[in-house]
């Protein structure tokens, strides 16, 4: 079972039921009240750069906590930028959310080679709920803010507009496009971006919404959450459970 099938169950199941993939944080039945400990997660690895590279929840600012679970790796450091910052207004977990307000905000990590996803698999996976969707936003980036922008291959943005499509971007086009409608405001929204052995695709509340050919190599050591690398192009909305893993669909 891939990793975007074991997080869905957190939506059919409790959270203290279901199996595999789930919350990043122990938490009660409800997913609302945070408890002791961290989730099991059979995808996560025992080595740096190599499975779960990045957990970061959304309840806490510089709160990557991914280095508890893949216990071989080490704490990534994460700022709010600008007017980023969280809000218990609304959440999917943990009473409180990363907030992004569309303008120039962003939770951005800080470099690091664990973040260089490269021509090999991986999965991008988190919850979004917009507060509006408009034009084009970018929910994640990979990519370098000045360095061969916008076009650089060296990562990918996740990027939405404002016909509910949500697609992928690296070396100046687009990978793989959603049919308008995907992507939904005013509800929370989980999308995974999976590339195995060459293909990559995304998937909307679990199912696979888009599949192209891809095997770009990625070697840009960034992440930024809620806005494009140079965090011109921002999305409006709450995130929670932000996860990368490495070389793992």
């Amino acid at each position: 079972m891939c990793i975007r099938e074991r997080d869905w169950n957190i939506l059919h199941y409790n959270t203290l039921n279901a199996t595999g993939g789930n919350t990043i944080l122990n938490t009660n039945d409800s997913g609302s009240t945070i408890e002791s400990g961290y989730r099991t997660d059979s995808s996560a690895g025992t080595t740096a750069n190599q499975g779960l590279v990045l957990a970061w929840p959304g309840n806490v600012v510089n709160g990557d906590v991914h280095d508890h679970i893949n216990t071989g790796s080490s704490a990534k450091t994460v700022t709010a930028e600008n007017n980023a910052a969280l809000s218990t207004t609304q959440s999917k977990f943990y009473g409180t959310a990363g907030y992004v307000n569309g303008s120039s905000d962003s939770f951005r990590v800080t470099d690091d080679a664990d973040l260089a996803l490269g021509s090999g698999d991986y999965t991008v996976v988190l919850w979004f709920s917009p507060d509006s969707i408009f034009s084009i936003f970018v929910m994640y980036d990979g990519r370098h803010p000045t360095s061969g922008w916008p076009s650089s291959s060296g990562g990918f943005s996740l990027i939405g507009n404002a016909e509910g499509v949500i697609s992928t971007y690296t070396a100046g086009g687009y990978v793989c496009q959603t049919a308008a409608g995907t992507l939904v405001a005013g509800a929370w929204n989980h999308i995974a971006v999976v590339r195995s052995g060459g293909t990559q695709k995304i998937y909307h509340n679990g199912v696979e919404k888009a599949s192209a050919s891809n095997s770009t190599n990625h070697t840009e050591e960034k992440c930024n959450i809620g806005n494009a690398a140079n965090d011109g192009e921002g999305s409006k909305g709450y995130y929670n459970d932000f996860r990368i893993y490495k070389g793992t669909a």
